[in-house]
């Protein structure tokens, strides 16, 4: 019972002792409410990106923390002011004054990382425009170079989100270029293979198809030859049926090889050079030869026309007229005869020549009328 009172007493001293102590301390000073309201309006002023109100509010308080907030707000309204400046020549394509504004900020030591991006760009982007300026691109050689030398760019450009699209589309149009060079060789070469056959150059023409077979082997003109032996393949007639075959390979290949035909393969396979009036050849080459093997005054007439289209062509006489005609006005052997072998031909020789000429001409009509 005695230690439990002298518990309660020390509790009674303790308490008394720090009421005495509480009312020795100085009352606190008055809250200053001025200061919460300036505190509140600072901080809508930075919410709202008011900056120029924020420092201008700040530069009226005197307090050493304020005065730290106030540089630095006025460090970081610098640098955004000179980033929004410099954002602006970029858009202006004002690159040296852009070029100008950074190496001032530098010297200043006003500039941030951000500004010192900048660096780069007035170069890239004159690269850029420089790039630009050179399209349309006529060969896949031209804009792999053109791409090659904006390469040191890039990692500048593509901070441009467009930048990132129109790169992918100089890629797809390269892959396109590529490919209409490609099939342009392949037609250049068919081209040059009708010419080759219509001035009847066949070995020539061979050649042109081995310089095919080089670039593409299997371009569908293979589908019908057999190379190596320079005919044309075994199962020929079931090719030549497909719908996806031109007329032009069609004819192409017929005309390489038809001197290797006997005549009931020629015979066979002459429906596929023309079918029908409404249906000619496609081809000089192919034309010539439907000529020759129909013997039709009309596709002889086309194949003259289309001669005479070539410029190169112009000052030369068909050489397939020339031979229709020696076939019509002419025999084999008759040039033995004396009219004809005699070094000064005279009024007799000249008649002997016309009247056997009329002969031939006579005999041909009497053949087709039988």
């Amino acid at each position: 019972m005695k230690r439990f009172f002298i518990i309660i007493l020390a509790t009674v001293g303790l308490q008394g002792l720090l009421l005495l102590v509480s009312c020795d301390r100085p009352a606190p000073p008055d809250y200053d409410e001025s200061k919460n309201q300036t505190l509140s309006k600072l901080c809508q002023f930075l919410r709202n990106e008011q900056y120029e109100q924020a420092i201008a509010l700040l530069k009226n308080i005197e307090d050493t923390e304020q005065k730290l907030l106030l540089e630095m707000l006025s460090s970081h309204e610098k640098e955004r002011l000179l980033l929004l400046q410099a954002n602006d020549f970029l858009k202006e394509g004002r690159f040296s004054e852009l070029s100008r504004l950074i190496e001032q900020a530098e010297k200043q030591g006003e500039a941030s990382p951000e500004l010192l991006e900048y660096r780069a760009a007035p170069q890239a982007l004159q690269a850029l425009q420089v790039f630009c300026s050179r399209m349309p691109w006529e060969s896949p050689e031209d804009l792999e170079n053109a791409m090659n030398w904006l390469k040191p760019y890039l990692s500048t450009l593509e901070q441009a989100p467009a930048f990132a699209k129109f790169w992918q589309q100089q890629v797809q149009r390269l892959e396109i270029l590529h490919k209409n060079r490609f099939a342009k060789q392949q037609d250049d070469l068919l081209v040059r293979m009708d010419q080759l056959l219509a001035s009847n150059q066949r070995p020539a023409a061979w050649n042109a198809l081995e310089s095919l077979w080089q670039l593409n082997p299997a371009h569908p003109i293979f589908s019908l030859l057999d190379t190596r032996q320079r005919l044309l393949k075994e199962n020929v007639l079931a090719s030549l049926q497909n719908s996806s075959l031109s007329a032009q390979i069609r004819e192409l290949a017929l005309v390489l090889t038809w001197p290797g035909l006997n005549p009931r393969q020629q015979q066979q396979l002459l429906k596929f050079l023309t079918s029908s009036t409404d249906s000619l050849p496609k081809t000089l080459a192919g034309s010539i030869l439907a000529a020759e093997s129909m013997e039709s005054p009309e596709l002889y007439s086309i194949a003259l026309q289309r001669w005479m289209e070539q410029p190169e062509n112009r000052n030369l006489f068909p050489w397939f007229l020339e031979k229709a005609l020696s076939d019509i006005f002419f025999q084999p052997g008759q040039f033995n005869a004396r009219c004809w072998r005699t070094p000064c031909p005279n009024l007799t020789d000249f008649f002997a020549r016309i009247n056997q000429i009329a002969v031939n001409i006579n005999q041909r009509k009497a053949k087709e009328t039988r």
